[in-house]
């Protein structure tokens, strides 16, 4: 067994699409434990850097439901069958997440983005 956690300074290489130039950044993480993967160390790096997206995430999900109705799917349910007809191939995992966030936000955001863009 390994002692002592780690601090560690990261270069992760963001490119927002295919189109668009991409970049390295620097990321500091820290209490990273030597018995970690580099995979579950990049889980973490990642939650970190979600947890700076959270004050949009209302908007977001508001958003993203409003083009998904513009362009007909219409309701996704937690049922397994809007996973199999799903053309991104989201799992029903991440279908009740969305259905979780759309609910609270519905009931705590007040800003309409309906028809915004």
């Amino acid at each position: 067994m390994s002692h002592g956690n780690m601090n560690l300074t990261l270069k992760i290489w963001r490119q927002k699409d295919s189109k668009t130039k991409g970049q390295f950044e620097t990321v500091k993480i820290s209490d990273i434990s030597p018995d970690m993967s580099f995979l579950e160390m990049l889980d973490i790096v990642n939650e970190e850097q979600m947890k700076q997206g959270k004050v949009e995430a209302k908007k977001r999900v508001l958003a993203m439901v409003a083009q998904m109705d513009k362009e007909g799917f219409g309701n996704c349910t937690n049922l397994y069958e809007c996973q199999a007809a799903c053309p991104k191939g989201i799992t029903v995992d991440y279908i009740a997440k969305m259905n979780r966030e759309y609910l609270m936000a519905t009931a705590t955001y007040a800003e309409k983005v309906y028809g915004k863009d």
